[in-house]
């Protein structure tokens, strides 16, 4: 149990030597840390853009502008058109289907009057065989 304290007490020892060392070192390079440049300092800039390079900018940005807003315009035609050719082959399809449930409810109609002139037939046919 005392080689466990004096364990400790040697680790205390280093820590304290270690933290005074760090202070020394900090009080050396001038005290406390400092943060160059100042994030909350404002400061007039020391150079200023001028005017022919402000308006060379402002017109190289109003170009780069004007040919993506044209960009954005041929890319929404060339939508618009594919648009309109999947709407039209849509129709053409939904027409076709149109046409073949019209063709087989036409079909189940003669096959339901089939059916009820076979069952009339039978009926007559019955009653012919029980009288």
């Amino acid at each position: 149990m005392i080689e466990s304290n004096i364990g400790w007490q040697v680790l205390l020892v280093l820590n304290l030597l270690l933290s005074g060392a760090a202070t020394v070192v900090t009080l050396i390079r001038g005290g406390r840390q400092r943060i160059d440049p100042q994030p909350l300092q404002v400061q007039a800039a020391a150079e200023y853009v001028s005017k022919e390079v402000f308006d060379a900018a402002v017109t190289e940005v109003k170009e780069e502008q004007s040919r993506l807003f044209s960009k954005l315009g041929g890319m929404e035609r060339g939508l618009r058109d594919e648009v309109r050719r999947d709407v039209a082959e849509l129709h053409e399809k939904v027409n076709g289907v149109s046409v073949q449930v019209g063709a087989l409810s036409k079909a189940t109609d003669l096959q339901n009057q089939q059916l009820a002139q076979i069952s009339a037939k039978l009926d007559r046919v019955a009653e012919r065989r029980s009288s």
